[in-house]
């Protein structure tokens, strides 16, 4: 098998984490990319650019990954803080829940 071949499956692997997103899983792969993109000098254009295509689409996925993960953080602060939930319905539209409401209340 080559090096190229190598390449792509640990790409596709690297792909189906993401997409699983199983992050976590991903620490153990950079140091086996990096050793494979090395050895890989003596492959051919065609095969780069192939390869070039797969790298680029696991970067989107990546920073969507990284978005999610800041997202997520974003919202438990807000839980925490007595802030209000935010989710989104099928349409994309934003809806509050719940929240501190600010400013004392007085109950007789």
């Amino acid at each position: 098998m080559s090096r190229a071949q190598d390449v792509r499956r640990l790409l596709e692997e690297e792909q189906a984490i993401l997409l699983a997103g199983r992050l976590s899983d991903l620490q153990g792969l950079s140091e086996r990319k990096e050793r494979l993109l090395r050895e890989l000098s003596e492959t051919d254009g065609d095969a780069l650019k192939a390869l070039a295509f797969l790298a680029e689409r696991n970067a989107r996925l990546l920073e969507a990954a990284g978005r999610g993960v800041k997202a997520a953080l974003h919202q438990m602060r807000d839980a925490r803080g007595g802030g209000a939930l935010r989710t989104y319905d099928q349409s994309g539209a934003a809806h509050e829940h719940g929240g501190w409401k600010q400013g004392l209340e007085r109950r007789f």
